[in-house]
């Protein structure tokens, strides 16, 4: 029943070029993928209801449903009709709304980078952070990658601190330093887990790590009872821009 109700919304009629046109989804021009959602803040006025496409009839019959269909990528809509009808019907039930400064959306950002002079490639979270009444910034939250993850390039069990260490004041700790940094992880306690955000500050603090470029940026938004990713669709189509690529239960 909600696979042809989908199907139903996407049976529009419109005006093109002076001509009266009925177009099924699988016919690739549904009247509600006619605006492309060229920046962020557009998609997200779409999703909480204030900015419907120009040549939608908001007063007409499913009008909200249909708005919120405008904001799929049509591929993921046409084969997951069913979740994306359930995904639809939550948003309105619950009366889902998003906000810039809402803590329940991120940033997923990766990051072409370069590691002691070596090209590599990390993801950073960002999130929006309030700094008065009227101002926001973006922060970086998390951070992760191979190149983070600190790994010893040997590891060993003849990499140890000798138990009568202590009784030369830990002398050892020098020599560990200067001539088997590398692998300083086998030094570290057995329940020990690195911090790769951590990681990252330190690097870039040191001037190890440098960001070249962000080469693939998406964000994910969380509702009542869903989570949701939206990416940017460069295409010359209508259905272009910022669009929900994946839904997932929250």
């Amino acid at each position: 029943m909600r696979k042809a109700l989908l199907y139903v919304l996407l049976l529009v009629s419109t005006a093109v070029e002076g001509r009266s046109q009925i177009a099924p989804i699988r016919d690739r021009d549904p009247i509600e993928f006619v605006l492309q959602v060229k920046q962020l803040g557009e998609f997200i006025e779409r999703f909480n209801l204030q900015l419907p496409p120009v040549t939608m009839d908001t007063t007409a019959p499913h009008a909200k449903e249909r708005m919120l269909l405008s904001l799929f990528d049509f591929d993921y809509a046409d084969t997951h009709g069913d979740e994306v009808m359930e995904f639809i019907g939550s948003v309105l039930r619950y009366g889902d709304r998003i906000h810039y400064g809402d803590t329940s959306w991120v940033a997923i950002a990766q990051c072409a980078v370069e590691v002691g002079g070596r090209p590599d490639s990390i993801v950073l979270v960002l999130r929006t952070e309030n700094i008065d009444s009227e101002m926001y910034k973006w922060v970086i939250v998390a951070a992760e990658g191979f190149p983070l993850q600190l790994l010893p390039e040997e590891k060993s069990r003849l990499y140890k601190i000798f138990p009568q260490e202590n009784e030369i004041n830990f002398i050892q700790l020098s020599d560990i330093t200067r001539r088997n940094a590398e692998n300083i992880l086998n030094y570290a306690d057995s329940r020990f887990v690195v911090d790769q955000t951590s990681v990252f500050y330190a690097l870039v603090a040191t001037g190890q790590l440098k960001i070249n470029h962000v080469k693939d940026l998406h964000y994910q938004f969380a509702t009542s009872e869903y989570t949701f990713w939206v990416k940017h669709y460069p295409r010359h189509t209508t259905n272009s821009g910022w669009l929900i690529c994946r839904l997932g239960e929250k």
